[in-house]
């Protein structure tokens, strides 16, 4: 289920008529593969970085209850709401699989948005 490019990509689970809950991360396909593509993959579990990720993302996303609105967490809001917690369902650290043909423009935004972060303060205080 993983080929060369997956990397970084993200990892969702969709649930009956839901909006899909980012749980993961694409790290790379198994070692030891005969084939190129499909013969699983390594993922990083999302949730464990929540606090993380809310932290370093400081007050840039405002808070929203609606998925799809463009924050930290799955698609939208704060990183609160539309992360899987880590006693709800969705599974632990060993894990999870990837459902195809999904968006992944939330997760992409809000690293990029830290890295900029990051890069500004490092510049401001170069000075």
């Amino acid at each position: 289920d993983t080929c060369p490019g997956d990397s970084g990509g993200p990892v969702y689970l969709l649930g009956d008529g839901e909006a899909p809950w980012l749980v993961g991360v694409t790290s790379r396909g198994v070692d030891n593969s005969d084939a190129t593509c499909g013969d699983g993959g390594i993922y990083t579990y999302a949730p464990a970085y929540r606090g993380w990720i809310i932290d370093s993302a400081g007050g840039l996303f405002p808070p929203s209850d609606e998925p799809g609105a463009g924050g930290a967490g799955g698609q939208g809001g704060t990183g609160g709401d539309d992360f899987i917690d880590d006693d709800e369902g969705g599974g632990g650290d060993d894990g999870c699989s990837a459902a195809p043909n999904t968006p992944g423009s939330g997760w992409l935004a809000a690293i990029s948005l830290l890295a900029l972060r990051r890069r500004r303060r490092a510049s401001a205080g170069a000075c």
